[in-house]
C-alpha cells in the first residue's frame, strides 16, 4: 500500500471519528442537580438546574440572577446581552460552577425560559 493511500485513509478515519464525537456530545445531556447539592466540591464542573428567579439585576451585557428551587438558592451570572430576566420567571440553566468572592455560583452557558 502506498504512503499517500495510508495518509488518505488516516485522514478519513480522523474526520469520521470527529463527526462521531460531535454527534455523541450533542446527544449527551446533564441530569438535573438540586441547588443544595452545588458546593465547592463541584467547582469548575458543569451542572444543570431548574428554578424560579427570585431577583434579577440586568445590565447591558450581564445579568445576575438569584435562582431558587425547593432545596435552596444560588446566584447565576448570565452573559446575555439585551435580555431582561424577570422575577418569578422559571428557567433551566446549564453552566459551570465557579467561586466568586468566596461564594459558589453558576456561570450560565445556556438558559432556557419556560
Amino acid at each position: 500500500m502506498g504512503e499517500s493511500k495510508l495518509i488518505k485513509i488516516s485522514i478519513l478515519c480522523s474526520v469520521i471519528g470527529l463527526l462521531m464525537l460531535l454527534i455523541i456530545s450533542e446527544t449527551i445531556s446533564l441530569k438535573d442537580s438540586d441547588i443544595s447539592s452545588i458546593d465547592s466540591s463541584k467547582l469548575e464542573n458543569k451542572v444543570k438546574i431548574k428554578g424560579v428567579i427570585k431577583r434579577a439585576t440586568n445590565k447591558d451585557t450581564i445579568s445576575v440572577l438569584n435562582v431558587e428551587d425547593y432545596t435552596g438558592n444560588i446566584t447565576v451570572t448570565a452573559f446575555t446581552p439585551n435580555y431582561n430576566f424577570t422575577k418569578n420567571e422559571v428557567i433551566e440553566v446549564e453552566g459551570i460552577v465557579k467561586d466568586f468572592q468566596d461564594q459558589v455560583q453558576v456561570d450560565a452557558l445556556k438558559i432556557k425560559c419556560f
